[in-house]
């Protein structure tokens, strides 16, 4: 069994040794770091996460990148609560701005999709083909029976350090 064992082991070798020469040919330069990004070239990104957390029907949240976007509906639901039939699967997509500015929201399904800027703001419903552009804090529902039940918060990354924090005082 010694014999295989250091065939393999050779052959590992070997297999290194032909990386490393097609990388350049010396360690330092296979174990060289690319440069980071400078700090204007980080993208923005979207958090977009259930409001009532892990106690609501919602299960998933998404980080969407600029230009990118995600569908939101009934498989976002838990499982053990039952996914409510009336919330399409692509109940409404959201798609972040290019610029990172907002977050634009479509209407899509056979019922309406909810969005407001406040909790003390009653809801706004968009049909099917509709859209809205929103921004941080703002919500969207997406059972328009049971409003309160299905509801996605956004959050821009970076928000506080750019703007300032709730507790700041800024």
């Amino acid at each position: 069994k010694e014999p295989r064992a250091s065939t393999a082991m050779s052959a590992l070798l070997v297999s290194a040794a032909a990386s490393m020469s097609w990388m350049g040919g010396t360690r330092s330069s296979a174990m060289r770091r690319p440069n980071a990004a400078p700090r204007s070239a980080v993208n923005m990104i979207w958090h977009v996460f259930p409001r009532d957390g892990a106690s609501g029907m919602l299960k998933t949240d998404y980080y969407v990148d600029r230009g990118h976007q995600q569908a939101l509906g009934r498989y976002d639901m838990v499982e053990f609560e039952g996914q409510k039939m009336n919330i399409a699967p692509d109940q409404c997509i959201v798609h972040a701005a290019e610029d990172g500015s907002c977050i634009y929201v479509y209407a899509q399904g056979q019922q309406p999709t909810g969005w407001r800027t406040s909790p003390y703001e009653p809801w706004t419903w968009m049909q099917p083909g509709e859209s809205v552009a929103l921004t941080n804090g703002h919500k969207v529902s997406l059972d328009c029976t049971d409003p309160e039940s299905a509801v996605y918060k956004f959050e821009r990354s970076g928000w506080a350090e750019e703007f300032g924090s709730y507790n700041s005082g800024t």
